[in-house]
């Protein structure tokens, strides 16, 4: 947050709370009706004056637009040449030989009524050469020294106004999460940070300067000492909403002795581990410790690990009961007619990510569900499709269908899946539905069943794998690989990822007309 402040400061000196202010839709409005036939310097001066030229070429290019390039007119190309010929009258050579070492080149050529460059000619003529502390004196004085003291100044008041601190705070607060709705801008951003502590040299330096710190500053020491809230990793809120969906009763941050545990499980203490940050020789060793202290001095409880690509692989749920040491789930008959149909239920990610392999999604334009006593039991999302000519006309792909593991009817998905058609066959704005059937897991028997045409295997498709099999959909390397400015095959090299066949897909058709 601050550190974005500095950089509007940097980069537009005192102005920051003027430009913290820019209508960016209108600006976009403007490149796109009027940059097309000017230079950026000149839309700046019309049309958004408190920007500057650089700011709209970027913004342009991301909106596909180009400027008209500046071409210069005879008239300025007469005066530039004029300017680089012009002879220099002695009281020019005169007034630089007196205060080249007391004033700035730029001062300079202000009282001659110069130009910078012509100062630059009369100084190499005469030989004067200016040495490199008085030079940074200058630039201290000049404009760089204004922009320092302007962000000094921007800085005392941050700190001694907290009216003001918490005004900016909020202002980039809201101005980053506006930038980070733009999927092109999160993929630079994550991007930048993943090459970043992906350099062995980076790593090794943060971990030298957290090490002098902690040694050198009793505050730091003071609050690595102090108790702090906890705050759960992804993974391990994935962990715990599976094991919410199995039944289980558990603890997180479970502490023994001087340790700390993901889970408590029963007797069973369970540690999540991600592939990068627990396969470092360090916390390996860390690692170990903890597992010799438990088998050594606490043998009622059992310790027991799941790996971060395993917690994203297909088989997520079963590697857990596996973990575990839990018995298989048995389905449970439920009848139908007890099931109550709605739209958008609650808890549907929630369900999604403890039972679909896949867990949620982003494409649910609809949702549905189906309740026994208020419970889910099965969910479906709906969403447009991302494969391109699917099929004639509107088209709407199912997205997700899933049903919970311990209720189970050979027809409760036909029958659910049957009124989720009718809801938006209804709706009377689409012409057909699609579904991609995964063959790793089954072959469309419930498309089938709900009278789906099956209209053949799609061409084999292709995911990518890391060294520590962790997998990645291929859309989204392509958009980090356009991010880095890269092809697919080098970003997938760059960071020694590699091809999987994931097979091909069956694809099922319904048409609603």
């Amino acid at each position: 947050m601050l550190f974005l402040s500095d950089v509007f400061i940097l980069a537009h000196g005192s102005n920051v709370n003027k430009d913290m202010r820019i209508d960016w839709d209108r600006v976009d409005s403007l490149i796109r009706q009027y940059l097309p036939n000017m230079t950026c310097v000149k839309f700046c001066k019309e049309y958004a004056p408190e920007t500057i030229a650089r700011t709209i070429g970027q913004r342009a290019k991301k909106l596909g637009i180009t400027s008209r390039k500046y071409v210069p007119t005879e008239e300025h190309k007469q005066k530039t040449k004029e300017g680089a010929t012009k002879k220099l009258d002695d009281k020019v050579f005169e007034y630089v030989r007196q205060f080249a070492n007391k004033k700035s080149r730029i001062e300079i050529a202000k009282d001659l009524g110069i130009s910078f460059h012509l100062v630059n000619r009369a100084m190499s003529d005469l030989g004067i050469v200016i040495d490199e502390e008085k030079s940074k004196e200058f630039q201290a004085e000049g404009s760089r020294g204004h922009v320092k003291k302007a962000a000094e100044a921007f800085w005392e008041k941050y700190r001694s106004n907290p009216d003001f601190a918490a005004s900016m705070s909020a202002k980039t607060s809201a101005n980053s999460k506006r930038l980070w709705q733009d999927e092109l801008y999160r993929a630079k951003v994550s991007g930048g940070i993943r090459r970043t502590y992906d350099t062995t040299d980076f790593r090794e330096r943060l971990s030298i300067i957290g090490q002098k710190r902690y040694n050198e500053d009793p505050a730091v020491r003071a609050i690595l000492a102090s108790d702090r809230p906890f705050k759960n990793s992804k993974l391990n809120d994935t962990v715990a909403i599976k094991l919410e969906s199995l039944g289980l009763v558990f603890q997180r941050e479970f502490e023994l002795i001087n340790y700390k545990f993901d889970f408590k499980v029963g007797n069973i203490l369970l540690e999540v581990h991600g592939n990068y940050w627990h396969n470092l020789p360090e916390n390996k060793k860390n690692d170990l410790a903890k597992a010799t202290i438990i088998n050594t001095y606490y043998p009622q409880y059992k310790l027991c690990v799941i790996w971060e690509s395993e917690i994203k692989s297909i088989r997520c749920n079963e590697r857990l009961v596996e973990v575990l040491g839990l018995k298989t789930i048995i389905p449970v008959e439920i009848e139908l007619d007890k099931l109550e149909f709605i739209d958008k239920p609650s808890g549907l990610d929630k369900f999604l990510i403890s039972f679909h392999y896949l867990g949620t999604t982003n494409r649910k334009k609809y949702q549905f569900g189906m309740l026994l006593f208020n419970n889910l039991v099965a969910v479906a999302t709906f969403g447009q499709p991302v494969r391109p000519n699917t099929a004639v006309g509107k088209v709407l792909e199912l997205t997700r269908l899933c049903r919970h593991p311990k209720f189970h009817n050979k027809n409760l998905l036909s029958f659910f899946l049957a009124k989720c058609v009718n809801y938006i066959k209804n709706l009377g704005v689409y012409d057909n539905l699609v579904s991609f059937a995964d063959l790793r897991l089954h072959d469309g028997t419930i498309y089938r069943a709900t009278n789906w045409t099956d209209m053949g295997d799609t061409a084999p498709d292709y995911n990518y794998m890391s060294a520590d099999n962790i997998p990645m959909h291929k859309k989204t390397l392509y958009n980090r690989a356009v991010a880095a400015d890269m092809t697919e095959g080098q970003y997938a090299t760059v960071n020694n990822l590699h091809k999987v066949s994931i097979g091909c897909k069956r694809k099922f058709l319904l048409s609603l007309v």
